[in-house]
């Protein structure tokens, strides 16, 4: 029996076809439709992400994620699926509060990409630091001048053993 993806609520997770044609069957919650995955997993999902993978132009052998998301509409909990091509996720506000602080105390960004985990973003400055802005909101800084980094975002100063 295959592997079954299982989707966490508010984690991404990156999938891709082996097949664009979904198969539409009768699950424990309604209808789903089953999907091959090239690495021998698969995953049902409701319609609504087929409509997104079609509409986005997803194709066969194409990574990309999906999202179960629990939102809130009116107090009441709903479920939101989310699908995104790679890369099409755009740095959060923090990421951009971190960039704008470090750049105008004189930083020079050099890349910020998306953690491979898909956790957070990662910040590479030119003179050797690096900043992790997880999408938790938790921030991680290393580098040479990591101490002055720190100051600068109002990160509590990193305690190192004596």
């Amino acid at each position: 029996m295959k592997e079954k993806v299982s989707f966490e609520v508010n984690l991404p997770v990156e999938v891709c076809l082996a097949n664009a044609a979904g198969h539409d069957v009768e699950g424990r919650l309604g209808n789903e439709v089953m999907y091959q995955l090239i690495d021998g997993r698969v995953m049902f999902v409701p319609p609504s992400v087929r409509d997104q993978i079609a509409q986005l132009g997803i194709k066969t052998g194409e990574p990309f994620n999906i999202c179960k998301r629990e939102a809130n509409d009116h107090g009441e909990s709903v479920v939101e699926w989310l699908v995104r091509r790679n890369g099409d996720q755009p740095p959060s506000k923090a990421v951009e509060n971190v960039r704008r602080r470090l750049e105008g105390a004189g930083l020079i960004l050099t890349v910020c990409n998306r953690l491979p985990n898909n956790s957070g973003h990662q910040l590479c400055f030119a003179s050797g630091e690096v900043v992790n802005v997880f999408d938790s909101g938790k921030v991680t800084v290393q580098g040479k001048a990591d101490s002055r980094v720190r100051e600068l975002l109002g990160l509590e100063p990193l305690v190192r053993p004596a």
